[in-house]
């Protein structure tokens, strides 16, 4: 989520923190970092009145985004193939059940 927040655009960790519901100050922070540390976004520190910290994808982040971004488009257009497929496994898996119960 972190990636795909700023893939819209950059972010200061507030905006950050404000846009991802469910994630604690402390752990957002774990994770910028890591994120960081692993050449997907970079930190830069704006020193005005107040000090703020904006974050931004890298090159490396941006190919990342995209990517699963392609995958979800994918997921979102074949779900209705995979649906289908689980109910035709389940369907000749329920029809086998009786027969291997009976071989036990």
């Amino acid at each position: 989520m972190i990636i795909y927040r700023l893939h819209q655009h950059s972010q200061h960790f507030n905006e950050l923190k404000k846009n991802l519901t469910g994630i604690s100050p402390k752990v957002l922070s774990q994770k910028l970092k890591i994120l960081e540390r692993d050449g997907f976004i970079t930190r830069t520190i704006h020193e005005n009145n107040v000090i703020r910290v904006e974050y931004a994808l890298t090159s490396l982040g941006f190919e990342f985004a995209q990517t699963a971004l392609s995958f979800k488009l994918w997921a979102e257009g074949n779900v209705q193939h995979v649906i289908r497929a689980q109910k035709q496994f389940d369907a000749i898996q329920a029809k086998n059940e009786p027969a291997l119960l009976q071989e036990a």
